[in-house]
């Protein structure tokens, strides 16, 4: 039960257990057990980074807004996160870079989708939603719709619904084009 998570990530928490922080921030941000409290996520998620819980560093960066997300420091975090292998740190990374003007040059084009790519195959669900619509849209990469559902199908298994939506929506596509290989 969540009131049992909450007294558990609470004593866990007061004994320096940063990563039972960051948990307890989740269970915060998302209402579960308690009445939603960003505020108090976004402190649990601070003590954690600052403890050295790099996923709640991701999730401090991300909660906190795109003041924070877009900034220097805040882009230094996800990239920290994504270099120890945080598949959420590379997606958000990826996310905030793409959102920046310079996102349309070739170059950082390029680099989105490498973190995008890094992402899914760290089992990020949202990489691999990212990943696709790159996919079917052939930005920096070529326009492949059966790599795309394969990317949207791996998002789906990793529970993500927005990714069952888009492989959905591809098998949908592929029903009114018979010319569209192994879909």
């Amino acid at each position: 039960s969540y009131t049992r998570a909450h007294e558990g990530y609470a004593q866990a928490c007061a004994a320096g257990e940063t990563a039972a922080c960051g948990q307890w921030g989740i269970l915060f941000e998302h209402g579960l057990g308690a009445a939603t409290q960003p505020a108090r996520a976004l402190e649990l998620y601070d003590d954690a980074c600052d403890g050295g819980d790099q996923a709640s560093c991701v999730r401090w960066v991300v909660a906190s807004g795109d003041e924070v997300r877009t900034s220097k420091p805040g882009q230094r975090l996800l990239a920290e996160a994504c270099a120890a292998d945080l598949g959420r740190g590379c997606t958000a990374l990826a996310s905030t870079l793409e959102s920046l003007p310079e996102a349309s040059s070739p170059a950082w084009s390029s680099k989105i989708t490498r973190l995008y790519t890094q992402g899914c195959a760290l089992e990020d669900a949202g990489g691999c939603v990212s990943l696709g619509l790159r996919f079917e849209a052939g930005i920096e990469v070529p326009r492949d719709l059966v790599e795309a559902r394969t990317l949207h199908a791996k998002a789906c298994g990793l529970g993500d619904e927005e990714g069952c939506r888009a492989e959905a929506r591809i098998v949908q596509l592929a029903r009114g084009n018979p010319t569209s290989p192994g879909l």
